[in-house]
């Protein structure tokens, strides 16, 4: 197994340690599983969602809650969004993704 030097801020170390304590993996164990993980294409940065992107997808959940709530015979609210919807920001989903 190959053994790697890296420099990270203090606070994304401070980020890895604790997932690393709540998942009971070792610090190494946790950046392999990670690393894994975002080249398979399960994490995605959310530097490459756009605005744009977010305000469609925004739209599409609402159609699809307006149908949910249509087919059941109740109110649009009965089906509550994301947080991130009712922002609708790419900045402030961002900030809270980071």
């Amino acid at each position: 197994m190959a053994k790697v030097s890296i420099s990270i801020p203090d606070d994304l170390k401070d980020r890895l340690d604790a997932h690393a304590e709540e998942t009971g993996q070792k610090r190494s164990e946790a950046v392999a599983n990670i690393l894994t993980a975002y080249f398979a294409g399960h994490v995605r940065s959310p530097e490459v969602v756009t605005a744009d992107q977010l305000a469609e997808l925004a739209e599409e959940l609402d159609q699809v809650r307006d149908y949910l709530a249509e087919l059941h015979g109740s109110k649009p609210e009965s089906f509550p969004r994301p947080e991130w919807v009712e922002r609708r920001t790419t900045r402030s989903f961002i900030s809270r993704r980071a």
